[in-house]
């Protein structure tokens, strides 16, 4: 299983040059031209595990086997080879290998990695599927707008996001779009509409699930960053056709960025990690990017898919030259696995079913609070313009109530501030978050260039060992003791390198194990944050709806319509 995951994974790793290299050479530099093509390749890639089935080219070659191929054709040479496979030669550590290998029992070391492959497989997919689940649970509990400028779409606000996101066919925005200019509005539909009509959302899930499947693969992690840069810069360009002004609209998207908290699951319209390259693509194109019509990019994934068949289903026949056997080369010591960073929990959302709430609206110090949606919060918003800057509006059976004595509009107010200074302190943890995620980032690069110095020297070291087969019946011939001895030396070099390379991996993985503990923290401390929220604004709700009640029964609340 591993060996056929492995050749699909080195497949869809060709196919990825090949299609890079072509839109290198032909100069493609059309985003969506560019996404097509992407996105073709990870269809492939998932698609390649089925087109290895299909052989519809067979190429023969012949090889030399590399020794360890062949280990099982001599008996001594096994037993050789198994008293050289421990890397630590230390008599203090003899006790811990007997302890190991009398625990593993009849397992072998690939039975081991297929079991460590299944292990990061499941929890990749698991963390996947439960980003979805709580995101679409969001989904269901936001509540729907109805305005023109939604364009009829599928437009939902809720208090659990700080900027827009797209999940599947829906538009989440947060509830700060009541004060968002007609500029603001524009641009977040076009970007949102753009994602939706090019099913970014998608493709997106499916990228991810290509890279939970074949995690140890990094083109499966650059081409997800890959498409997903790709996807924001396309949306850009048709947020940039609605706004009219590339600056207008890049400072709309930093203004977004700001504090911006997305969802488990789904397509946050100003994610961090891109935001830069964003804002610097969007200041150097002069001129607007050409759309390309639907039926051109279908072509384009056509043009693509006889170089994904050809790639998937050609299979290679390698006939082994006889060569004597020679030692086996030495394990690779296990690179410690990087601890799996913390997800941070979701902010639960405040539950006002369990108390009298009424929809209202709190005009204090220039600002607006509303708790409303549909008829009732456009009664509140067109009352709003004619009571002044500071009142309260409220609903009682269907009648608008206005209260404008300051002393209670005041306290009224006072209710909700809590809420407010919690909001700020999620603000402050989220920025800790994101500080300590590009720390994780940083270390993950080291870890990987020390992986790709690791896969360089075993290849050299496979390379003079295919070598030394070559050559050996003519070295049996002429000094067998010198073969042997350049053999001992270059695997003692081997060892000493790997173990160097295995500790730096280690203490790596200590460190990300430390920033992992530091997010756990935080997202805990977040999560604590979102419950105390919500308990504030359902204390809130209860609270303001006995002073309304009050203020109704006394007369200080007046009729407005």
């Amino acid at each position: 299983m591993i060996a056929f995951l492995v050749e699909a994974a080195i497949r869809s790793l060709l196919l990825g040059l090949a299609v890079g290299l072509g839109l290198k050479l032909l100069q493609v530099r059309n985003p969506q031209a560019l996404m097509t093509a992407w996105t073709t390749v990870l269809a492939a890639s998932l698609a390649m595990p089925l087109l290895m089935q299909v052989v519809l080219l067979r190429l023969p070659t012949q090889v030399v086997m590399l020794p360890h191929a062949i280990l099982g054709t001599d008996p001594r040479m096994a037993a050789t080879v198994s008293a050289h496979v421990h890397l630590h030669t230390h008599s203090s550590h003899a006790s811990t290998s007997d302890w190991l290998t009398g625990l593993l029992g009849d397992w072998s070391w690939l039975d081991l990695v297929t079991i460590a492959y299944g292990l990061v497989a499941t929890v990749l997919v698991l963390r996947l599927l439960t980003g979805l689940m709580m995101t679409w649970r969001i989904v269901r509990d936001a509540r729907p707008i109805r305005a023109e400028w939604t364009r009829g779409a599928d437009v939902r606000v809720t208090a659990c996001i700080l900027a827009p996101v797209t999940f599947g066919r829906v538009i989440l925005v947060p509830i700060s779009f009541i004060g968002w200019s007609p500029a603001k509005r524009r641009a977040v539909m076009g970007h949102e509409l753009s994602h939706i009509e090019h099913h970014d959302f998608t493709i997106q899930v499916l990228s991810q699930l290509h890279s939970a499947v074949f995690w140890f693969n990094p083109f499966a992690w650059w081409l997800q960053v890959r498409l997903a840069a790709l996807a924001e810069t396309t949306s850009d360009e048709a947020a940039i056709s609605n706004v009219g002004d590339r600056v207008r609209y890049a400072e709309i998207l930093l203004d977004i960025a700001v504090g911006a908290r997305g969802v488990p699951a789904g397509i946050a319209m100003a994610r961090p990690a891109l935001l830069r390259q964003r804002i610097e693509h969007i200041l150097s194109q002069a001129a607007p990017v050409v759309a390309l019509a639907p039926r051109h990019r279908l072509l384009l994934a056509l043009a693509l898919a006889p170089a994904a068949l050809v790639i998937g289903s050609t299979s290679w026949h390698a006939k082994a030259a006889g060569v004597p056997v020679v030692l086996a080369m030495p394990a690779i010591p296990a690179i410690p696995a990087i601890p799996a960073i913390p997800s941070i929990p979701a902010i639960p959302t405040a539950s006002h079913s369990d108390g009298p709430t009424r929809p209202f609206a709190i005009l204090t110090g220039g600002h607006t609070m509303l708790s409303a949606d549909g008829d009732d919060l456009k009664r509140l918003l067109v009352a709003r313009d004619k009571v002044g800057s500071e009142a309260v509006l409220f609903l009682v059976d269907g009648k608008l109530y206005g209260i404008i004595d300051p002393i209670q509009v005041e306290q009224a107010a006072d209710l909700f501030r809590p809420e407010n200074d919690l909001a700020d302190q999620e603000r402050d943890v989220a920025e800790q978050q994101k500080e300590l995620g590009h720390e994780q980032a940083d270390l993950g690069r080291q870890q990987g260039d020390l992986g790709r110095k690791m896969g360089d020297l075993s290849r050299r070291y496979s390379e003079k060992l295919a070598q030394q087969a070559a050559g050996a019946v003519k070295a049996s011939l002429t000094d067998p003791d010198q073969a042997a001895q350049d053999r001992d030396e270059a695997k003692q070099d081997y060892k000493q390198a790997m173990s160097e390379l295995a500790q730096e991996q280690s203490e790596l993985g200590r460190e990300q194990g430390r920033l992992g503990a530091q997010q756990a923290k935080l997202g805990a401390q977040q999560e604590r944050l979102g419950r105390e929220q919500s308990r504030v604004a359902h204390d809130g709700d209860v609270k303001l709806a006995k002073l309304l009640d009050a203020a109704v029964a006394s007369g200080t609340a007046k009729l407005v319509e």
